[in-house]
C-alpha cells in the first residue's frame, strides 16, 4: 500500500509538472507570435511612410521651382498618391488634382499636368498595394489576439498590445494600443510633420496651404 501511495504521488507530481510545462510553452508561444506580428506591423508602417516620402521627394527634386512652391507641390503629390483627389472635381467641373495644381502654379501647362498625373497614377497603385499589406497585417494581428477566448485572455494578461508595436508621427513616437489606433487610420508620412499631429492629413486651400482637419 505504501508503495502504491508513493507511485501515485510521483504520478501526480509528474502530471502537474507536465501541465505546468505545457502551460508555459503555450504562453511562450503566444508571446513570441504576438511580438513577431507587432514587429511586422511596425516595419510595414515605417516602410509605407518611407515609400511615400521617397516618391514625393524624388519627383519634387526634379522640378526646378522655388522652395516654397516645392513644398506646395509635395503636399499636393502626397495627397494625390494617398487618393485624396480620386473621383473629385471642382466647382467648374475640372479634376480636383488639376485645380489644386493650377491654383498653386497658375502658369502650369497641360503638358506639365499630364506628367504629374502620370507620376501619381504610376505610384498610386504601388502605394495602395503596400497599404493593403499593412491592413492585412493588422487584420491578422487582431484576429490572432481576439479570436480565441482563452488565448485572448492570456495575450491581454501578457500586456499586448506592447511597446514592440510602434508608429512615428513626426517627432512623436506612439507605442502599444495608441500606435495600433494610429496605424489603423492608415496615415502615412508627409513632408510637413505638423500635419500629422492630429493623425490625419489636412485639406489644401486654393493657395496650397494646409488648413482645417482632414477626412
Amino acid at each position: 500500500m505504501k508503495i502504491d501511495s508513493g507511485v501515485k504521488t510521483i504520478a501526480i507530481a509528474a502530471s502537474l509538472a507536465l501541465l505546468l510545462f505545457g502551460s508555459f510553452a503555450k504562453v511562450n508561444t503566444l508571446r513570441s507570435q504576438m511580438v513577431s506580428l507587432e514587429l511586422g506591423i511596425s516595419a510595414q508602417y515605417k516602410n509605407n511612410q518611407n515609400q511615400l516620402s521617397s516618391y514625393v521627394l524624388g519627383y519634387s527634386e526634379q522640378v526646378s521651382i522655388a522652395d516654397r512652391q516645392a513644398e506646395q507641390l509635395r503636399r499636393i503629390l502626397t495627397d494625390a498618391i494617398k487618393g485624396r483627389y480620386d473621383g473629385k472635381v471642382d466647382k467648374a467641373g475640372q479634376p480636383a488634382l488639376y485645380s489644386a495644381i493650377k491654383e498653386a502654379y497658375p502658369k502650369v501647362d497641360l503638358a506639365s499636368y499630364d506628367k504629374i498625373l502620370l507620376f501619381v497614377q504610376a505610384n498610386r497603385e504601388s502605394f495602395r498595394s503596400q497599404q493593403q499589406i499593412l491592413l492585412d497585417k493588422v487584420r491578422n494581428y487582431k484576429s490572432y489576439s481576439e479570436g480565441d477566448i482563452i488565448n485572448s485572455f492570456i495575450i491581454h494578461q501578457l500586456g499586448f498590445p506592447s511597446n514592440h508595436l510602434s508608429a512615428e508621427i513626426g517627432d512623436k513616437k506612439l507605442f502599444g494600443a495608441e500606435a495600433l489606433a494610429q496605424i489603423e487610420q492608415i496615415v502615412t508620412d508627409d513632408t510637413t510633420r505638423a500635419s500629422f499631429a492630429s493623425g490625419s492629413m489636412k485639406p489644401l486651400t486654393p493657395s496650397g496651404a494646409a488648413t482645417g482637419s482632414g477626412d
